[in-house]
């Protein structure tokens, strides 16, 4: 997937993608690091800042606790945060049943535009309610 582009330099990605790992959610919170690792090995250019949104909230509404292939998806998430220089954008509240995530990407663009991550900086920065890193 990536290999016709490593030739290029990069300074950073932005990763939207999740949904069709929810059913291998545990064994995300390894591969997901591995191939942030994986990336970052064969571009040979350090630590690049590597971003991802959060797996949206598209399921049905409960009221009481269940399993959810979701949640544990966003842990696996959550718990790559602490490879280095990297950073979530927190998309629960933007999508729903009765909206699909693709009318939403819109909305995840227009942030990460507005973002401080944007200037791919590994200086601290204030976190507005939508933007959260560990």
């Amino acid at each position: 997937m990536i290999n016709p582009i490593i030739p290029y330099a990069i300074s950073g990605v932005i990763w939207y993608q999740g949904e069709s790992n929810a059913e291998r959610a545990y064994q995300y919170r390894t591969s997901f690091p591995l191939m942030i690792e994986d990336w970052r090995n064969r571009w040979n250019q350090g630590n690049f800042s590597f971003y991802f949104v959060q797996l949206a909230n598209y399921k049905d509404k409960v009221t009481e606790p269940v399993e959810s292939s979701w949640a544990e998806l966003r842990e696996a998430q959550n718990l790559t945060l602490s490879q280095p220089k990297t950073g979530r954008l927190l998309s629960l509240t933007w999508a729903s049943q009765a909206t699909s995530t693709l009318a939403t990407k819109y909305s995840w663009g227009n942030a990460w535009h507005v973002s401080p991550w944007r200037t791919n900086t590994a200086r601290p920065f204030p976190t507005p309610a939508r933007f959260m890193t560990p």
